[in-house]
């Protein structure tokens, strides 16, 4: 999870879902050529002011992008899986069904495979490369299509 103000970059075989608001400025400081482009129109010498530098070192940084996701709930195949150690992000790793109902606000994205959503609503097709938000006062249940479906929810805050 890439932390805001703070630069970061994918490497050899990294890779993450970032989830962003539309208001949200991208500053891409080592992009060359296309100042414009590269700071989202607010020029150079303001996009770098905007990167904090002293929010993470390194080694916290590292430890972060090396933790083990955690299996939260596993059930007949299917398992909710804790990706990053602030429970702000969570896999859900369907092969035949998977219910949520923890309350939480979520923007879900389908990294892999086809399925369903049901609820209330009724049930909605969903498939690899598809994004949604689902509030945090329905319940819904995941339900793996002729293939698994994995679908990485990023987490609002959880209610006190």
């Amino acid at each position: 999870m890439a932390h805001a103000a703070v630069p970061h970059r994918l490497g050899p075989r990294i890779s993450f879902i970032e989830v962003q608001e539309p208001s949200d400025h991208i500053v891409i400081p080592e992009a060359s050529g296309d100042d414009e482009g590269a700071t989202t129109g607010l020029g150079r010498d303001l996009a770098v002011e905007v990167i904090d530098y002293t929010t993470d070192d390194k080694a916290e940084t590292l430890a972060r992008a090396l933790q083990r996701p955690c299996v939260v709930r596993a059930s007949h195949g299917s398992r909710k899986v804790r990706l990053f150690h602030d429970d702000g992000l969570r896999a859900l790793e369907v092969t035949d069904e998977i219910e949520v109902s923890d309350g939480r606000f979520s923007i879900a994205v389908v990294a892999s495979g086809e399925g369903c959503l049901e609820g209330d609503f009724g049930s909605q097709p969903i498939r690899r490369g598809e994004t949604f938000a689902l509030p945090a006062s329905m319940p819904f249940r995941v339900r793996a299509g002729r293939e698994p479906v994995r679908v990485i929810r990023c987490l609002g805050p959880a209610a006190e």
